[in-house]
C-alpha cells in the first residue's frame, strides 16, 4: 500500500472520528438523590411484589424501575440484592450496586446513593444485603441518616458493613502499594487496593 493511500485512509478515519464527536454529550453530575421536594414525594420505593410495606412514597414493582424508567426528575429507593428484582439486577450488572448472596455477608448491609446511572438525570438509593435481615438493617441505617424537612435529598453516600466488606487500608498496606506503583498498571494497583493487600 502506498504512502498516499495510507494518508487518505488516515484522513477519512480522522474525519469520521471528528464527526462522531459532534454527537457526544457531557454527562451532568447529579450529586444528590432527591426524595421529597416541597413536601411532595419525588421518588418511589422499588420492592418485589411479595414484600409488604407502608410509606408515603409510592411502592412500585421492579419492572417499573428498569433503565428506561429512569427519567429526569424521578428517584428510586431500591431494596434487595442480585436476583430479587430485575431493577436491582440491572444496576448490579452495571457495577452500581454490589449486594448478592455473599456480599456484604450475613448481618451486613449496603446503603448506597446511585447517581444518574443511565445518564438521564434520575438517581436512586440502594438498600441491600445478602438476606432479608441485612436489607432490613440497610433500611434502619437509611432512616437514621434521613434529614428532616420539606425537601429531602441524599448526598453521595456509601455505607457498608458485613463480614465480606474489606476494612480500611492500613498504613502498611498503603506503603506496600506505593512501593510497587512504578512497576504496575492501574488494574493491578486497583485490585491490590480493593483487596487491602
Amino acid at each position: 500500500m502506498s504512502m498516499r493511500s495510507l494518508t487518505l485512509i488516515g484522513a477519512i478515519v480522522m474525519a469520521g472520528a471528528a464527526m462522531g464527536q459532534d454527537d457526544l454529550q457531557v454527562k451532568r453530575f447529579h450529586l444528590t438523590v432527591p426524595l421529597v421536594e416541597g413536601g411532595r414525594a419525588v421518588a418511589a420505593i422499588v420492592a418485589p411484589e411479595d414484600d409488604a410495606g407502608g410509606a408515603e412514597l409510592p411502592i412500585i414493582p421492579p419492572e417499573q424501575a428498569m433503565p428506561e424508567a429512569w427519567t429526569e426528575g424521578r428517584g428510586f429507593i431500591l431494596l434487595g440484592r442480585l436476583g430479587d428484582s430485575a431493577a436491582v439486577d440491572a444496576l448490579y450488572i452495571a457495577h452500581y450496586v454490589c449486594a448478592d448472596a455473599r456480599y456484604p455477608g450475613e448481618g451486613g448491609h449496603e446503603l448506597r446513593a446511585v447517581h444518574d446511572p443511565y445518564g438521564t438525570g434520575a438517581s436512586g438509593v440502594f438498600l441491600g444485603g445478602s438476606d432479608l435481615e441485612s436489607v432490613e438493617r440497610a433500611v434502619e441505617r437509611f432512616v437514621e441518616l434521613l434529614p428532616e424537612g420539606p425537601d429531602i435529598a441524599i448526598a453521595h453516600t456509601v455505607d457498608l458493613a458485613g463480614p465480606a466488606v474489606a476494612g480500611p487500608l492500613t498504613e502498611a498496606a498503603l506503603a506496600s502499594i506505593r512501593e510497587r506503583l512504578p512497576g504496575e498498571n492501574f488494574r493491578s494497583v486497583g485490585q491490590r487496593a480493593s483487596s487491602g493487600l
